[in-house]
């Protein structure tokens, strides 16, 4: 049995599990199934498998820390000579960190920018269990403070709506790099509540709790409704085969022509490879 065909099966058992514990839970309180379904939601579960060794570039960073709803975040930081440099965060997305970008990391710094890369609550080296676009946010908001404005950001996945959430307060910010972001939370919500087969009165009371976490309406929680608010110039990447975030969550962006954002539509990359290819990465690189 090979590696993968062994992952796909603990993943189906996995799967399984959790779909009959929500449903017994939803037979006697469809609030507790709610608060459980959503514990699971925000859980990376593969975030935290770290290669063996550090890669080279990041031996060459100076470790960092920061401090985020009692939480310890680690992170990595390129300092130039010239205390001048403008500053990039990368962004991971979820079930990921930092390391995925090491390429980024080594030609922003050759090209003699400043770059911060952190892992996320929950993901990497990092403190947590779960995570939320909110407390992404904040980590975000955290590192400007802590390390100085920020002159771009570049993210992927839920690192992208976390990113754009953040860049609303970063009026200084001049360059967003968004990849395959979480374009609408109703979509990924729709996608977990199918794939554990969710019934659909635990779904709504999820929504509620989730709205009353963000103090606003699903629908508006997402990247479609706050990158309008977004001031500095966007690249947006996105792959029209990509299964988690759907091209047809950015079409209709794409049909009002923001100013402000430049689409590059790829195809055959999906959600993950989009971020590893060559040109993709040169053209965010020229971006920023």
């Amino acid at each position: 049995m090979t590696s993968i065909v062994k992952l796909k099966l603990v993943q189906n058992i996995i799967t399984r599990y959790y779909s009959l514990k929500i449903w017994l839970l939803a037979q006697f309180s469809p609030r507790s199934a709610a608060s459980c379904s959503f514990q699971l939601f925000c859980t990376p579960f593969a975030g935290r498998n770290l290669p063996k060794s550090i890669p080279t570039h990041f031996s060459k960073a100076k470790p960092v820390e920061i401090t985020v709803a009692a939480l310890r975040l680690h992170g990595w930081h390129w300092e130039q000579k010239n205390n001048f440099s403008k500053k990039i965060l990368i962004v991971h997305g979820f079930n990921s960190y930092a390391f995925k970008f090491e390429p980024y990391a080594k030609d922003l710094y050759e090209k003699g920018y400043e770059v911060l890369a952190f892992d996320a609550p929950a993901h990497g080296s990092s403190e947590g269990k779960t995570i939320t676009a909110l407390l992404y946010r904040d980590m975000i908001l955290t590192i400007n403070n802590q390390f100085g404005n920020l002159y771009g950001i570049m993210a992927h996945s839920l690192g992208g709506l976390a990113a754009t959430l953040a860049a609303i307060q970063l009026p200084q910010l001049q360059k967003l790099v968004l990849i395959a972001p979480v374009t609408q939370t109703t979509t990924a919500l729709e996608s977990f509540s199918k794939l554990l087969q969710i019934p659909g009165k635990v779904v709504n009371e999820m929504v509620a709790m989730m709205e009353t976490l963000a103090n606003s309406s699903l629908k508006d929680f997402s990247v479609s409704n706050h990158i309008h608010f977004v001031a500095c110039k966007t690249l947006w990447i996105h792959d029209e085969d990509d299964a988690i975030c759907p091209i047809a969550d950015v079409t209709p962006i794409m049909k009002a022509q923001p100013s402000h954002i430049q689409f590059t539509i790829s195809k055959g990359l999906g959600h993950n490879q989009i971020y590893r290819d060559k040109n993709i990465q040169q053209q965010i690189v020229n971006f920023l």
